[in-house]
This record gives C-alpha cells, sequence and structure tokens, in this order.
C-alpha cells in the first residue's frame, strides 16, 4: 500500500471547522484510519491533531470527537475562546515532517457546504514557519481528548 501522506517522521493536522458534514466517512473508513494509525506508530511515526471547538459543540462536532477516541491518533483539543489568538487560525491543513529539514503543509481547501475540494501544498519556509506557529499556539491551548470527553461530556 502506498503511504496517502508520505512522511518520515510526523503528521500533524489542525483541524477548525464545526461541520464538515459535507465529508461522507463511513466505519469502514474509520477502522482503514485507525489501521494506518497503528501501523505509523509501530514504525515510529507519529500522527497528531489538535482540534479547535466552538461552544455550544455540534452534533457534528461531538460525532468526531467520538470517532477520533476510538483511533489510537494523538488528538488534543482547544476551544476558540481560550485565547484571542485562536480566533485567528481558520484554515485547516496537515503538517507533514514540519520539524524536519524536508517538511511540507497541505491547506485543505472547503466549500461553503463543508465538502471537500482539495489541497494546495507548500514546502517554502515562510508558509511552513507559520503552520510550526500556529501548531504551538494551538498545542498549548489544547488538552488530551481523554481529558476534554471527562471535562465536557461530548455524547
Amino acid at each position: 500500500m502506498v503511504d496517502p501522506f508520505d512522511f518520515s517522521e510526523s503528521a500533524f493536522r489542525l483541524e477548525q471547522f464545526q461541520d464538515y458534514s459535507g465529508v461522507t466517512v463511513t466505519d469502514t473508513d474509520l477502522e482503514e484510519w485507525a489501521d494506518y494509525v497503528a501501523r505509523s506508530r509501530a514504525v515510529g511515526k507519529r500522527i497528531y491533531r489538535v482540534r479547535i471547538v466552538e461552544f455550544p459543540l455540534t452534533e457534528y462536532t461531538k460525532w468526531e470527537l467520538d470517532a477520533y477516541a476510538r483511533t489510537d491518533e494523538e488528538v488534543y483539543v482547544t476551544d476558540r475562546a481560550s485565547d484571542p489568538a485562536l480566533a485567528g487560525l481558520r484554515v485547516d491543513w496537515w503538517g507533514f515532517d514540519i520539524d524536519t529539514d524536508h517538511p511540507r503543509v497541505w491547506r485543505l481547501i472547503y466549500d461553503e457546504q463543508a465538502e471537500f475540494q482539495g489541497k494546495e501544498e507548500f514546502t517554502a519556509a515562510a508558509n511552513i514557519d507559520a503552520c510550526r506557529r500556529e501548531r504551538d499556539l494551538a498545542l498549548k491551548h489544547a488538552v488530551a481528548l481523554a481529558d476534554f470527553t471527562t471535562l465536557f461530556r461530548t455524547a
């Protein structure tokens, strides 16, 4: 199987939309993702994300957080209202090996109905540096998914 992400050390996702209902995710998709995460971790790769949420949580966000709990991915959650700087984080992206000498970023493009339209790849230092700052800001305010779930009972 070809690795769809093709990374050597880490893959990080910043995820901030409150509703991705335009994207269809099946139980099979979730199982395949969980398997992919497990295989990646088994060879020393890190896959992690910060999910920025807004209260009240949407039904989609509740479903998504529950789905994440069924994988072995490192998931962190932060409330957008926890810091004014988080309000400026409005683009979803994946960063691959962004702390190495071969970083890449995919900016994810969605339409107004939350349907995935494609991605744009960046390798320029300025884009990578901006993504590192966004990641660090989001992680600074985030808690592990299990802790968030305990505190806020999303179900």
